[in-house]
């Protein structure tokens, strides 16, 4: 078990993160997502030892890491740019941390082997690094990381610099590589597919805190504020200056007895289904995901499901 508890990081008079707390189970991968600059790099910098805590503690199973060196927590790291030394072939690249740990040459390329197969690089201990694909290189980089067997491994944005179809390759192969390599996760990434493809768990921050974490169902059906959910894209936020609420996409059905008036204003397709934004009589602007096409300037009738209207704070 990983677990951070009310982790404050400082620049100067600035708070980078403020407070945070999060658990992370032994065989659990956590996605952390949330906007630009919101302290998620410099979280899990802290975590591997890279940055001064001002207050708080990094426990793994019981025993604080903040004063201990990064080689002995057991915590390794996997970037967005791979940083693969371009000099050494793959298997010199994946030793290297093994080499430094002092591991003699035969445990060193055993265990060089056995992550090549674990990431479908099998026979590539010679390959030239420059003659990678962005995606070996990638695995690579992940063989890497894994190879002086971390407690817990760091992903900070490791697809971001890929084209989408390799990072979803990549994003259906992560999970039961980390499973079968037996190791806790935090992935970093701002992207929410790839975050509820990986993550068993989803973690949002905002403003160097955590803003809510959850299964990915609940995070995105149940988001905690109106922050959390502008940032997963809910677009139906209703605030009458007493109370907000966020009408959920998938909460309206067109239904001649419905309760609210509106007129279609945009239709587009997205992913076998019709996204159609309406506008109600109010002036209101509306955006809902229904599984039927209908005209731009139709008068309509929306039911909406009272299940799918969530407060917010």
């Amino acid at each position: 078990m990983l677990e951070i508890q009310d982790l404050v990081i400082r620049y100067g008079d600035v708070e980078a993160v403020s407070g945070l707390s999060l658990r992370v189970a032994a065989d659990e991968t956590v996605a952390l997502l949330g906007p630009s600059g919101c302290g998620k790099s410099t979280l899990l910098r802290a975590i591997a030892g890279l940055e001064p805590v001002a207050a708080g503690a990094v426990l793994l199973d019981g025993v604080n890491l903040v004063d201990r060196a990064p080689h002995e927590r057991g915590v390794g790291m996997m970037f967005q740019h791979h940083a693969l030394f371009p000099h050494r072939d793959v298997a010199a690249n994946i030793e290297f941390g093994l080499r430094m740990a002092g591991i003699d040459e035969v445990n060193r390329r055993r265990r060089t082997s056995e992550l090549l197969e674990l990431v479908d690089l099998a026979g590539y201990e010679r390959r030239d690094i420059a003659t990678l694909s962005g995606g070996e290189a990638q695995r690579v980089a992940l063989a890497r990381s894994l190879a002086p067997n971390p407690r817990v491994l760091l992903l900070d944005e490791p697809f971001g610099s890929l084209d989408r179809s390799l990072r979803d390759r990549l994003v259906e192969e992560l999970p039961p590589l980390l499973r079968i390599a037996g190791v806790a996760a935090i992935h970093v990434t701002h992207d929410h597919a790839e975050a509820f493809g990986v993550g068993d768990r989803i973690a949002v921050m905002t403003d160097g805190e955590l803003a809510q974490a959850g299964t990915p169902e609940d995070v995105w059906s149940q988001p905690a504020s109106a922050a959390v959910a502008r940032f997963f894209g809910h677009r139906n936020i209703i605030d009458d200056g007493e109370n907000t609420r966020l009408i959920r996409s998938d909460a309206a059905s067109i239904d001649p007895s419905g309760e609210l008036e509106a007129v279609v204003v945009r239709v587009r397709f997205c992913d076998g289904a019709f996204v159609v934004r309406f506008r109600t009589g109010s002036g209101t602007e509306l955006e809902f995901i229904l599984g039927e096409r209908v005209d731009v300037g139709a008068a309509v009738r929306l039911r909406l499901d009272p299940d799918r209207q969530i407060p917010l704070t």
